[in-house]
């Protein structure tokens, strides 16, 4: 009889902890919505374009590029051109626990560069 008493003690009281204990929400990585394509018109000194740049984005929990963080030695044109694009750029936030949050990001930035023949001088 003993031992009824403390296996239905045992039992409720893991019940009652488990009825508390959180669901477990595994992290979700960030995915583009939105990738901007960099194009590049020869008019444009396209020799201090790379074709592909390595940038660190700062991705609001919104899912907005709040920051691009460049390696040093990079050309002034060249951040400037990549910061006004990722304003249009979107992405799904990194999700940690089912909460959005903040967090930083590879991402590989690539140019497109345009020949005369489609440009067409415009």
């Amino acid at each position: 009889m003993c031992f009824k008493n403390l296996f239905f003690l045992f039992f409720a009281a893991t019940l009652t902890i488990s009825a508390y204990a959180a669901p477990i929400n595994f992290d979700k990585e960030v995915t583009v919505l939105y990738a901007p394509t960099i194009t590049i018109t020869p008019d444009q000194d396209s020799s201090k374009f790379p074709h592909s740049l390595l940038v660190k984005l700062l991705i609001t929990n919104e899912g907005y590029v709040e920051k691009v963080y460049f390696v040093n030695g990079i050309n002034p044109l060249v951040k400037k051109r990549i910061e006004n694009e990722m304003r249009y750029a979107r992405f799904s936030p990194y999700l940690k626990q089912g909460i959005a949050v903040k967090s930083i990001v590879p991402y590989v930035v690539n140019f497109y560069f345009l020949t005369e023949e489609e440009y067409g001088g415009h």
